[in-house]
């Protein structure tokens, strides 16, 4: 269930409550799949996942891996933090669901993945170079004042924070507008799993915590078409279950998607990433 909070200009989703045993659920159901993929990776593989896959470049772009470690705040099965490895990055993972670093940590064992909470990370200050967050803050109902500010703390003065949300898009907001969406008013929390965000708020806080936004880029048109739109479940998901079957199908769907993405990405986007550099420390004269 989704309803809109007109206060703070976000949608928030009632489903299953976002706790470290819901993750480990989530997560097992593609963890075979993952760990498959990974024992029959080859280097052909590797070089096409490195310049394919989108977090890589995003990465590329802005990051060299002697500029510093990298860190993937929420990681999951640890799938970004294998591909970024494949590109020469030195890459951690942190993740507070246990069973599934477990697992991970036993069947992938190259991977540096580990168990910890991402508003109290056990790094030291300025520390990484880069820091990925892909759809984690969105899942706290109280905030995510505290990973911010743990961004902020262990990101090196001039590092790169790469923010992906779901978010309020066009369609979002003209929905919003129309009333289209149930509102919030003041609803149990208890299975509380997510909110959509609007990305202009997220962008203010993370200003005020010293950091300057470089790029937004919508992104997830498919899912964004997906969650607005149930009567295309069903195209959809058989859309993202071939989409992994062989080269010429990941290239089809990651040419499709990118392009789906510019065209029609603001209007219908699921998510957007925000490119952040943390402010260099003024040198006092």
């Amino acid at each position: 269930m989704k309803y809109y909070d007109p206060e703070n200009k976000r949608l928030v989703y009632i489903e299953e409550k976002a706790s470290p045993d819901y993750w480990d659920k989530h997560w097992a159901a593609g963890m075979r799949k993952r760990l498959r993929i990974s024992k029959k990776t080859t280097y052909a593989t590797k070089i096409s996942r490195c310049y394919l896959n989108p977090h890589t470049r995003i990465t590329r772009k802005y990051l060299k891996p002697e500029q510093g470690p990298i860190l993937e705040g929420g990681c999951g099965l640890g799938k970004k933090v294998e591909v970024l490895c494949f590109c020469g990055f030195q890459c951690i993972g942190v993740d507070y669901a246990r069973e599934t670093v477990k697992i991970v940590n036993e069947h992938i064992p190259e991977l540096d993945v580990r168990y910890g909470d991402i508003r109290k990370l056990d790094f030291p200050d300025d520390y990484f170079a880069g820091y990925w967050s892909i759809g984690v803050i969105e899942h706290f109902w109280d905030g995510y004042d505290k990973i911010a500010e743990e961004m902020k703390r262990v990101i090196k003065p001039g590092g790169y924070l790469f923010l992906s949300i779901p978010y309020m898009s066009l369609l979002r907001k003209i929905k919003a507008k129309a009333g289209c969406y149930v509102k919030w008013a003041n609803q149990s929390t208890e299975d509380f799993r997510q909110f959509a965000l609007n990305h202009r708020n997220v962008m203010d806080e993370f200003s005020k915590k010293g950091f300057v936004l470089i790029e937004k880029k919508a992104q997830g048109l498919l899912f964004g078409l997906k969650d607005e739109f149930s009567f295309l479940t069903p195209l959809i998901n058989g859309i993202l279950r071939h989409k992994d079957q062989n080269f010429l199908t990941k290239i089809f769907y990651l040419i499709l998607d990118s392009l789906s993405s510019l065209l029609f990405g603001r209007m219908f986007g699921h998510m957007i990433l925000l490119v952040l550099r943390k402010r260099k420390k003024s040198v006092s004269v």
